[in-house]
C-alpha cells in the first residue's frame, strides 16, 4: 500500500464511530459487542464465530464467566473465544482455559483464539485461529433479514467498516523475505504518516502486528528443539521478540527489538544477588556469546559493561544494528547464532 492510501485508511478509520468507541477499551469493547450481536441475532450470526453453528439451535451468551472472554453455551457444546487486540496471544491463558471446563466436568468443548495477532505457538489441533482478516470476510457474511432493526444494521455494518479498516493497515505491513527488516521501521517515520499513525495513537499496534509476523515466519523455519518464542512492548513501546534457549537458571538467545538485535543472557536471581556480581559471573562465564560481532556495548560510572536490567531474572545484552538485513538474512542469522547456544556443553549457573 502507498503512504497516500495507508494515510487515507487510517484517516477513514479514525473517522469511524465504532473505532472511536473502542479505544477506551480496545479488546473488551470489541468482546462487548460481539456478545451484544449474538445475544440479539444469535441465530444469524453466532457463525461469524463458529462456523460449525446450524443455524437452529438455542444459544447462551455469557462475558466474562469463569474469566472467559466470550462463552456460548450451544446445547452441551461450551465455545470459549479468547479476543486479542491489545495483548499478544497467550499459549498458557489457554491451556488453562482448556483446564478450567475439563474441571468443571465440561468434556464437549471447543476453543476458538481470534486475534489481530498471529500466534507464535503452535495451536493444538482441536482448538482454531480467527484472524481478524477471517472475522472481516464472515461478518460480510450475515444475512440481514427481517428480524434486523434499520438502526442495528447500520451498527453492524459501521463495525464491519472498522474491521476493514484494521485489516488493511494490517495488510500494508506484509513482509517480503526480500525487503530490508529495517524498512519497515524507517517506514514508521514517515512524517505524514506518523501523524496520522499519532493522531489515533496506534503506533504500537502496528509495531506488534508487524513483529509477531516476523516471529511467526521466523519460528516456522527454525528447527530448534526446546526453543522459546515471546512477544512484547518495551518500556519505550517498541514491540520486540524473543527467541530463548533455557539452561539451568539461564536463559540464552536474542531479543529484536526495533532494528536492534540483541545478544542477551537473562539469570534467575532469587537471591537478589547484587547485580554488578551477577554482570561479573556472567560476563566471566559467556564471553564467548557476547564477543560474537562487532555489537554495541557500553562502560558506565557503575561499571556495568553491557546494556542491562532488572526484574525477577537480571538480564545483559549486546546489540547488533540489523536494519539492512532481509528477513530471510535474518533468520539465518538467527538460526546460526540458536544453533550455537544449543550445543554449547558448558552452561554454569550462579
Amino acid at each position: 500500500m502507498k503512504t497516500e492510501l495507508l494515510v487515507e485508511t487510517l484517516d477513514r478509520l479514525s473517522k469511524n464511530s465504532m473505532f472511536r468507541l473502542s479505544l477506551t477499551s480496545k479488546e473488551l469493547f470489541h468482546s462487548n459487542f460481539w456478545a451484544w450481536m449474538v445475544n440479539k441475532y444469535p441465530k444469524e450470526t453466532t457463525k461469524v464465530f463458529y462456523d460449525a453453528y446450524d443455524g437452529k439451535s438455542p444459544v447462551r451468551v455469557f462475558r466474562e464467566k469463569k474469566n472467559f472472554d466470550l462463552l456460548l453455551e450451544i446445547g452441551d457444546l461450551s465455545v470459549v473465544i479468547e479476543n486479542k487486540f491489545k495483548s499478544f496471544p497467550d499459549k498458557k491463558q489457554l491451556e488453562d482455559y482448556e483446564q478450567k471446563l475439563e474441571s468443571a466436568g465440561q468434556k464437549n468443548q471447543k476453543i476458538i483464539l481470534i486475534s489481530y495477532y498471529p500466534p507464535v505457538f503452535k495451536m493444538k489441533e482441536d482448538w482454531e485461529y480467527l484472524s481478524y482478516e477471517d472475522l472481516g470476510k464472515r461478518l460480510k457474511m450475515i444475512n440481514f433479514n427481517e428480524r434486523f432493526s434499520t438502526e442495528d444494521i447500520a451498527i453492524i455494518k459501521t463495525y464491519a467498516e472498522c474491521i476493514d479498516c484494521l485489516n488493511a493497515i494490517k495488510e500494508s505491513f506484509i513482509l517480503n523475505s526480500n525487503k530490508d527488516y529495517g524498512a519497515f521501521w524507517l517506514y514508521l517515520q514517515d512524517k505524514d504518516l506518523a501523524e496520522k499513525i499519532d493522531e489515533i495513537n496506534f503506533s504500537v499496534t502496528i509495531q506488534k502486528n508487524y513483529i509477531s509476523e516476523v516471529a511467526r515466519r521466523i519460528a516456522d523455519k527454525l528447527d530448534i528443539e526446546d526453543l522459546s518464542v515471546g512477544l512484547g512492548t518495551g518500556s519505550s513501546h517498541v514491540a520486540y521478540c524473543d527467541f530463548f534457549l533455557k539452561k539451568n537458571n539461564i536463559s540464552l538467545g536474542i531479543n529484536l527489538c526495533g532494528v536492534d538485535y540483541r545478544y542477551i543472557i537473562g539469570l534467575d536471581n532469587p537471591k537478589k544477588i547484587p547485580r554488578i556480581e551477577v554482570e561479573n559471573f556472567l560476563d566471566e562465564n559467556y564471553g564467548w556469546f557476547f564477543d560474537k560481532g562487532e555489537g554495541q556495548t557500553r562502560n558506565n560510572k557503575a561499571g556495568h559493561k553491557y546494556y542491562g536490567f532488572d526484574g525477577p531474572k537480571i538480564w545483559l545484552y549486546k546489540k547488533v544494528n540489523v536494519s539492512d538485513l532481509s528477513i530471510e538474512d535474518l533468520t539465518g542469522k538467527l538460526k546460526s547464532d540458536l544453533k550455537e547456544i544449543q550445543n554449547c556443553e558448558k552452561v554454569v549457573g550462579l
